[in-house]
């Protein structure tokens, strides 16, 4: 929801509303522009997939470092053990599935640099 906020620590968190251009979202866009998701700092995206039956969507991600994926509460994707593992990185760094079912499925991803 636009201007839905949370809590970080002690101070309270604004979320944005972002589309995909390219197919992508642009966290580098987002934080301020240079560079990636800055040191030490964590991007969480949310969103609702609406879907006509049980599928397995493909996607691909790429994250400067760490990632993990969730649809309906369940871990479905995770470099928080190994990184990203390249500097470069794009869409094409992972590909797995979500795991949809017949009516709304919940996504997060949870990204830190």
């Amino acid at each position: 929801m636009p201007g839905d906020t949370s809590r970080g620590g002690d101070k309270e968190i604004g979320g944005k509303d972002v589309s995909l251009k390219d197919d992508a979202i642009d966290l580098k866009g987002l934080s301020g522009g240079a560079g990636s998701l800055k040191a030490g700092k964590t991007a969480v995206l949310f969103a609702v997939i609406k879907s006509d039956g049980n599928q397995d969507l493909a996607i691909g991600a790429g994250a400067d470092w760490w990632m993990e994926w969730y649809v309906n509460g369940r871990s479905v994707h995770s470099t928080m053990s190994t990184g990203n593992g390249s500097g470069a990185y794009s869409v094409l760094n992972h590909s797995f599935s979500l795991p949809l079912v017949k009516g709304d499925n919940r996504l997060l991803a949870v990204l830190c640099g």
